[in-house]
């Protein structure tokens, strides 16, 4: 996310993506079996698929500020995480505070 001018409130998700064809039988490019590519039924456009899946995004910042349970549990499940790591348990108290 972006913050212009110093405001810390994100303004911009920024997003990538690579689509690459799926191969639909085994390359042969010396031509050795007499074996065609595998017919298969035509798929969903991934393109359009990823759209659809872009429109679906929630802004977690906000999720997080707006569910006191869902936050609560995050930030316990992150210590426990922290502290399989090795963390100390000094930096894990100061999380969420």
């Amino acid at each position: 996310s972006t913050m212009p001018s110093g405001d810390r409130t994100p303004s911009m998700a920024c997003l990538a993506f690579e689509f690459l064809p799926q191969v639909s039988g085994l390359p042969d490019p010396l031509a050795v079996t007499r074996a065609r590519p595998l017919q298969t039924a035509p798929r969903e456009d991934m393109s359009l698929r990823a759209a659809k899946m872009v429109g679906k995004l929630e802004n977690a910042d906000s999720r997080l500020s707006d569910d006191e349970s869902l936050r609560t549990g995050v930030i316990l499940r992150l210590r426990q995480l922290l502290a399989e790591a090795g963390y100390p348990a000094a930096a894990l108290e100061q999380i969420g505070t």
